[in-house]
């Protein structure tokens, strides 16, 4: 579910189609895609425009891998809490047949 608190709530983005079916993770804003293309839309072949775009791909990459590495330390954090529910569920079951048997 959206953060309503989030700047970017309700903004725009782009997404990988096969999520989450697959393990894509590509994602961007919508404005920050924008952003990008404006700036490079009329670039020469100059060496600095292109150290420029080399520059701010790398950035770009760099904020990919930060929201991979968000999504999956959620994803451990979810997957930590997740082995106490079977261990939970059976002391239940456990309980219950002692209950039963003591009858």
């Amino acid at each position: 579910m959206a953060d309503p608190t989030n700047v970017r709530h309700g903004d725009r983005s782009y997404g990988c189609s096969q999520w989450p079916l697959s393990d894509c993770m590509f994602f961007i804003w919508k404005q920050d895609f924008d952003k990008f293309f404006e700036a490079h839309s009329n670039c020469s072949s100059s060496p600095v425009s292109y150290e420029k775009l080399k520059n701010e791909n790398l950035q770009m990459q760099n904020k990919l891998l930060l929201e991979e590495n968000k999504m999956l330390k959620r994803q451990i954090r979810g997957k930590k809490s997740m082995w106490k529910q079977p261990f939970v569920f059976t002391m239940i079951f456990v309980i219950a047949i002692w209950m039963y048997m003591l009858k």
